[in-house]
């Protein structure tokens, strides 16, 4: 009787324990959800085209998303959420971007928050860099739709020179706008200054940004985009740049402008078309990702263009920053279009593939094109036809520039 009782009391203990074990997992999302900044993603009814799907749930229920996590050349990951009669959802996360969803991208977890393992990528010339991430994903249900989160920052400790003593300095960086990157206009600078071993969100938070004031004293801010590195440095030898563009027209109106230079040692800095001026080592830097949004007239929503660097950076791409000194930067500048064409064995015939490029003055290619609020997939395309000499066509492809 005696094992007999301790058997049952184990399995109490056991079921207990598992309930316990749930409920503190679900704190802890609750937790992170607070302390997060999220970024609402729209979903879609219809599937992006080359997205193969093979789940328990009709096509009628499923809701379609993508987000691109990490460099805006990097794969975009497919999102899918199968919506239960309940008001509950099943999640799917396409995290190895092989654009297939199955039944083994499925989240586990019960409640609006998931959590899941998600590398950011960094995509040069076709080889990826993947850097560890865990993402929070939270379904509100068709009304409040999906949001996204970068839940950990990433910690430093900073050692900086003054004129009287050595000190060191925690830092956090943050995620503002859930892309896996950490130096972007929207994200998030936390120092300890006064050392009490946490972040004041208010006196100890500052927006990413090329320059910050610490007790009086201005320091850059030396980091890459992925969290992999970050220095203070004395802000002596200064410029400043200052974003212009002839992209008017009196139809449209230029609603917004982010531009992200990279130095020369590999740090970045983000600065919008608002900022009347912006401080900057001086140095040589080039442009490595320009978004830009056009709201044409008599339009409820704006075009949202990303353009990116393609390959290396050209000689005419280097901009000098010198000191006490402002350049005035254009990067839109004159556009020029091309077209890549491919040529694949199809059956008896041939396969041609027309992809258009589209490049800004500053060297950086398109690779995202949509109407604010709408998926890339689900955005307006251009049909391209390629003809001979005497008007026959040779092949077709769309294209979205996504």
């Amino acid at each position: 009787m005696t094992s007999h009782r301790w058997m049952i009391n184990c399995s109490l203990a056991g079921v207990l324990f598992g309930v316990l074990t749930v409920r503190v997992v679900a704190d802890d999302l609750d937790e992170r959800a607070r302390s997060v900044r999220w970024q609402h993603l729209q979903v879609q009814t219809n599937a992006p085209d080359d997205l193969e799907i093979d789940v328990a749930h009709p096509v009628s229920a499923l809701r379609f998303a993508e987000h691109v996590y990490g460099t805006p050349e990097s794969p975009r990951v497919a999102i899918v959420v199968a919506t239960i009669d309940d008001g509950q959802f099943v999640l799917y996360v396409d995290a190895n971007r092989d654009r297939g969803i199955s039944e083994r991208d499925r989240v586990e977890g019960s409640g609006e928050l998931r959590l899941l393992p998600l590398d950011a990528q960094d995509v040069i010339d076709d080889v990826v860099s993947q850097f560890p991430r865990e993402l929070l994903i939270r379904w509100q249900g068709d009304d409040s739709g999906l949001s996204i989160a970068t839940t950990a920052g990433i910690d430093h400790t900073v050692k900086v020179d003054t004129a009287d003593e050595e000190q060191i300095f925690m830092t956090r960086q943050l995620d503002g706008n859930a892309n896996g990157l950490f130096a972007d206009s929207k994200d998030l600078l936390q120092i300890d200054i006064n050392a009490d071993g946490r972040f004041d969100p208010f006196l100890e938070t500052f927006p990413f940004r090329p320059v910050v004031r610490i007790r009086g004293q201005r320091w850059f801010v030396k980091a890459d985009q992925f969290g992999q590195r970050l220095a203070l440095e004395s802000a002596s030898a200064t410029g400043r740049v200052k974003i212009v563009t002839n992209a008017r027209s009196e139809r449209d109106r230029l609603s917004e402008i982010i531009v992200t230079l990279a130095g020369e040692d590999g740090s970045v800095y983000s600065m919008t078309g608002s900022d009347s001026e912006t401080e900057l080592p001086a140095g040589r830097y080039a442009a490595s990702v320009l978004f830009v949004a056009i709201k044409p007239d008599g339009a409820d929503r704006p075009w949202e263009f990303t353009f990116s660097r393609d390959g290396r950076i050209r000689d005419e791409d280097w901009l000098v920053i010198t000191k006490d000194q402002t350049l005035k930067f254009d990067p839109i500048g004159e556009l020029t279009m091309d077209a890549v064409v491919e040529r694949s064995p199809r059956g008896d015939g041939v396969n041609l593939s027309i992809q258009p490029r589209l490049f800004t003055g500053s060297g950086l290619l398109i690779n995202l094109c949509r109407i604010e609020g709408s998926a890339a997939y689900s955005g307006p395309k251009c049909g391209v036809t390629l003809v001979d000499s005497d008007g026959r066509s040779l092949g077709q492809s769309s294209s979205g520039f996504a």
